[in-house]
């Protein structure tokens, strides 16, 4: 085994191990607002009680009434058959961030070569934001290593001169997208490479087109139309790009200069040496960035396709240098720099703490329900405003079903959160998420302001980012 095999199977593990100590039950800090206990929930159902949903969750056309579709929901599904727990999706997902970073890897070896390759790994693995990734299962996640897949698809494709590769490379961007649609830009990107490299329009446009249906045949069939086609003001196209390009550098800790003088270098080195993959990698990095702003997304799973290919570029600037020791203290300065100062040293978490204090809460709660078939959960966050969000029922929802072993929501296609809750209502688990620094985690005001019958009776737990109650129904 030479160096470099050696050097990318010690980065690789240390990786791995990195990430494979945030398993945990699915809350980040923020709680992941639910959506990774949402998408246990539904996919847990399918295998536990036949309900088998027809639509994907909310996307990018939300406003307009528009589902993703329901892949993403049943490829979940699949290890649950295994075991049934939200640590199975979290231990896939450990596994398929890693199998992302082997990807840029295999990218940047094809496209520029063994040495470019290693050093984007190693700038890219120890981001802190990268490595929070691993923290739960999630669409943008599960997207990921499938859009990377397709893309190292397409550059063997072309360096093996295997047009068949090509084409599997579409068909995978497509499932990619089917499953998170910031996936978009390099579908739409990878298609028009695909025009001209092999001159087969009917071919390039048969391996999206016909999964795509595949994929949302049933949202296409059940869906109302889009109504209100979301559009972008010059100036809000201006402000959101403006957020997209802070946002992706402050996930690097640089700034605008650091951008300007990356392009530069790469348009300058593509004048001199004419390598068409480094202004295709130049593309894939701005794509998603420029989409997100033309849609007003402006939160950085938006953006995560970029992340990878930002690593790859600035490793293939930096493997342009020719004198050793300069070149290995600038890696060292950008892994430096990229890391944050090694912030996901600080980020280190004990394992599994989530999984036991979300066993304390709904314990707690099942020990306090005067009746475990007439109540529900009701949630509220408490970020700039203070607002009921069904998705963060699943929390607890989610516990309580096990310990309860009874079933206490079902799948709903048509509910703007994939599910609706069976039980009576005579007493609410009151919940109350805590997401600004400024506020108190009490919600009970806002709760009995919005639901006037009912009287809280009791506290069931408080802490300083979470606190429940238990609320009772007097007509």
């Amino acid at each position: 085994m030479n160096k470099a095999s050696l050097l990318l199977l010690a980065i690789l593990l240390v990786s791995f191990i990195l990430r494979i100590n945030r398993l945990d039950y699915p809350m980040s800090q923020t709680f992941a607002w639910g959506d990774g206990t949402r998408d246990f929930l539904v996919a847990s159902h399918i295998v536990r009680y036949g309900e088998f949903p027809l639509k994907g969750p909310y996307n990018l056309l939300e406003e307009s009434g528009i589902k993703g579709s329901p892949i993403y929901f049943y490829i979940l599904a699949i290890p649950l058959l295994v075991y049934n727990h939200p640590l199975t999706l979290g231990l896939i997902n450990i596994f398929l961030q890693a199998l992302v970073l082997v990807l840029i890897f295999l990218i940047a070896r094809v496209a520029f070569g063994t040495q470019t390759a290693l050093i984007a790994l190693t700038l890219f693995s120890f981001n802190s934001e990268i490595i929070k990734q691993s923290d739960y299962i999630w669409q943008p996640h599960l997207m990921m290593p499938l859009a990377y897949l397709s893309l190292y698809l397409f550059v063997k494709a072309i360096f093996g001169k295997e047009v068949k590769l090509l084409f599997l490379s579409l068909t995978t961007i497509t499932l990619a997208f089917a499953i998170h649609n910031s996936a978009f830009p390099w579908l739409f990107a990878l298609m028009i490479a695909g025009f001209f490299i092999t001159k087969n329009y009917f071919g390039v446009l048969l391996s999206i087109i016909l999964p795509a249906i595949i994929l949302y045949i049933q949202v296409i069939l059940s869906s109302e139309g889009i109504k209100d086609f979301p559009t972008q003001t010059f100036f809000g196209f201006i402000s959101n790009l403006n957020f997209n390009l802070d946002s992706i550098l402050n996930t690097f800790y640089v700034n605008k200069l650091f951008l300007a003088a990356l392009l530069l270098l790469s348009t300058l080195l593509y004048y001199f040496k004419r390598n068409h993959f480094l202004l295709g990698a130049l593309a894939l990095f701005l794509s998603p960035i420029l989409f997100a702003s033309f849609f007003d997304k402006i939160r950085f799973h938006y953006l995560m396709l970029s992340s990878g290919i930002f690593a790859i570029l600035i490793a293939y600037l930096l493997d342009k240098i020719k004198f050793t020791v300069l070149k290995l203290l600038l890696i060292f300065t950008f892994v430096w720099i990229f890391s944050g100062q090694l912030q996901f040293i600080r980020d280190f978490k004990r394992p599994l703490e989530n999984q036991k204090y979300i066993d304390e809460i709904s314990k707690k709660i099942v020990s306090q329900l005067p009746n475990t078939h007439s109540f529900q959960v009701k949630s509220y966050a408490k970020d700039k405003y203070t607002f009921d969000y069904p998705v963060l029922d699943t929390i607890l929802l989610v516990p309580l079903e096990e310990r309860l072993n009874s079933k206490l929501a079902a799948v709903f296609d048509d509910n703007p959160f994939n599910h609706v809750q069976i039980n009576e209502k005579d007493f609410i688990v009151l919940a109350c998420y805590k997401f600004q620094t400024y506020q108190n985690s009490d919600c009970r005001e806002d709760f009995l302001k919005d639901n006037r019958s009912y009287d809280v009776i009791k506290t069931l737990h408080l802490s300083e980012y979470i606190s429940v109650y238990l609320a009772k129904y007097t007509p």
